[in-house]
């Protein structure tokens, strides 16, 4: 496994050819039928009419500045996640898979 495979939600990342930082807030977006490892925004600016979203994948990550907070619901959710694979649609592009899984009732 790739050391940038599943970094928790809130991690600051650096990528290749960009000199601002990335805050990862979520997983496995989708845009165009393409799916994508993480998306994120700009830290520190976060979510707001001037700043969009950044589709990343791990494989242009090149630094953790900071890693995000994790506990053991996020343990559990990342080894749920890991193991569901990617979906292909007819399309020859990929679309959401749903995990369907009682992670919070993990204490």
């Amino acid at each position: 496994m790739n050391k940038y495979d599943f970094l928790p939600i809130g991690t600051i990342v650096e990528i290749e050819d960009f000199d601002k930082k990335i805050m990862i807030y979520g997983y496995r977006p989708i845009s165009d039928g393409k799916e994508y490892d993480y998306c994120g925004l700009l830290f520190p600016f976060g979510y707001d009419q001037e700043h969009e979203f950044i589709l990343l994948n791990k494989d242009i990550i090149t630094k953790v500045v900071h890693p995000g907070y994790t506990n053991k619901m996020f343990e559990k959710f990342k080894e749920i996640f890991v193991e569901t694979p990617k979906q292909e649609n007819n399309n020859g592009g990929t679309q959401k898979q749903s995990i369907s899984t009682s992670l919070f009732d993990i204490k």
